[in-house]
């Protein structure tokens, strides 16, 4: 074999430096960008299921039925609202922490060790928590919305969960 076919450890530490700073930039946009879609969506989900919540207990249901399941649902979806906007602050704080690490291994780059990379933290943890709140909190509103739908009221002032047919044979009348 030629001298020049063997890549000097000077060469294959550039070219593992290289490698790692294009891998990092990837990775970080990919997450960047999956975590802005899933705080967007959370939000969205979150704050319009209490718009949605308002709504129905101020416009359709006259006498509520399971408040503590409204009630829970609120709470829970003011929660995951909560960690999402915790969960911005903490990922700022640990890609920075991340950044400095990288920036320390390129001053002194070896083949032997990457940059120090941290698995769960306390970011994705509060993402977690997030949609599990979010999850729960539509499972309480759902209950609330299946106890209180259709907000019909009967003869004895009561709903009595007929719905439209209730509707139909009052017509008739």
């Amino acid at each position: 074999m030629a001298e020049n076919d063997f890549v000097s450890e000077k060469e294959a530490l550039e070219q593992y430096v290289e490698v790692v700073k294009q891998s990092r930039e990837h990775i970080e946009d990919v997450r960047v960008q999956n975590q802005h879609a899933r705080d967007r969506l959370v939000m969205t989900l979150a704050g319009g299921a209490l718009v949605l919540s308002v709504t129905l207990l101020t416009s359709i249901v006259e006498e509520p039925r399971t408040v503590w399941a409204l009630e829970g649902a609120w709470g829970l979806l003011a929660l995951s609202l909560v960690a999402v906007a915790l969960s911005y602050t903490l990922t700022e704080i640990e890609t920075d922490k991340r950044l400095r690490a990288i920036g320390e291994w390129l001053r002194q780059p070896t083949l032997k060790r990457g940059p120090k990379e941290s698995k769960h933290t306390w970011s994705t943890w509060t993402n977690r928590a997030s949609v599990a709140l979010l999850i729960v909190g539509l499972v309480f509103l759902m209950k609330f919305a299946i106890d209180n739908y259709p907000p019909t009221i009967g003869e004895t002032g009561e709903s009595d969960h007929l719905g439209h047919e209730q509707t139909i044979r009052e017509e008739e009348r």
